[in-house]
């Protein structure tokens, strides 16, 4: 399995090296000898001091993000696409916005973007501080969140939970996207304020 390192984005070492609590890149991607049925696939990735996981089949790309994009303060934004053949205008989210307290509207400052699909089958875009790495998880271990979670806001988009235990100290990894908890329900959730860049 090809994988890419993981940093954590406010830490003062080498950008793209492997974040220092994890006791070894071989112990976190252990379970790649497994039948792959019994094993979910993740780009895992932090947000602020949260470890996300999305299933890579949700994922179409990892790209830089270009300049001009501006949140608004709900946290999203547009970007317009084009190619020689089409243009498509896709939400841009800023996760370390919507799990702050954070409302101001601002531009985009992260250097990359992971190009996903969304709910009813369109495509959005989450903004990242760095590059993801690639994640074998045995579904064992992946659980549903716990009801009194599903209550506050800071996890209105993580449907999944599980705990790494090869990460010193051990880590909650907060999954997007499997069972009942889209990231928009509708394009209606993404306000009329936004605008294009």
């Amino acid at each position: 399995m090809t994988s890419h390192s993981l940093s954590h984005p406010t830490a003062p070492w080498r950008a793209g090296s492997f974040h220092p609590s994890f006791r070894g890149k071989s112990q976190l991607f252990r379970q790649q000898g497994k039948d792959s049925s019994q094993l979910l696939r993740l780009m895992v990735f932090y947000v602020q001091e949260r470890l996300l996981g999305l299933p890579l089949s949700m994922v179409s790309k990892v790209l830089r993000c270009p300049d001009g994009i501006q949140i608004n303060a709900e946290g999203v934004g547009l970007l317009e696409l084009s190619t020689s053949t089409a243009s498509q205008t896709m939400v841009v989210m800023d996760l370390a916005h919507l799990f702050s307290q954070t409302q101001a509207p601002h531009p985009v400052q992260d250097p990359f973007m992971i190009l996903i699909q969304a709910a009813q089958a369109e495509t959005c875009a989450l903004t990242i501080q760095t590059m993801p790495a690639l994640v074998d998880l045995a579904l064992a271990e992946v659980t549903p969140l716990p009801a009194p979670l599903r209550q506050d806001p800071a996890y209105r988009f993580v449907s999944h939970i599980a705990t790494l235990a090869d990460m010193d100290p051990v880590q909650r990894l907060h999954i997007i996207g499997l069972g009942k908890n889209p990231l928009f329900a509708s394009p209606t959730q993404v306000s009329a304020n936004t605008n294009p860049v």
